[in-house]
């Protein structure tokens, strides 16, 4: 599926005049290099973040769309990650961590009455 993928992209990319320099086998065999490295994507969806599939995949898609070629896996493997995205990222949201701060006895007495927010003459940003 992954060869299959790579060679879709591949030409979508070289019919913009933009050829790859490697083949797909080379481009795995320079992937295995990274060992254990997680790609950004796999990291956003594992911390329930918005994953880039519109500016990463669909971007190929649209311009496959315009130059009237098929990239049915792209297209299969974009349908899949959406909705395993949606799925995963709406099923536990992580805990909202923005702003509060753990309150000392030093900064007990410039807070309102509020943990993590300063008193009102604190200027906001």
């Amino acid at each position: 599926m992954i060869r299959a993928m790579m060679l879709e992209g591949m030409a979508v990319s070289a019919h913009y005049g933009y050829p790859m320099p490697m083949t797909p086998d080379q481009r795995i065999d320079l992937a295995r290099q990274l060992g254990a490295a997680k790609i950004s994507m796999l990291q956003d969806l594992e911390q329930r973040r918005p994953l880039e599939l519109a500016a990463i995949v669909g971007a190929v898609i649209e311009l496959a769309d315009m130059a009237g070629i098929a990239v049915p896996t792209i297209r299969h493997v974009h349908g899949l990650t959406l909705g395993r995205a949606a799925r995963w990222v709406s099923a536990d949201p992580p805990p909202v961590q923005c702003c509060v701060l753990p309150r000392t006895r030093s900064s007990a007495a410039s807070n309102s009455g509020e943990p993590g927010l300063a008193s009102s003459s604190t200027t906001e940003r």
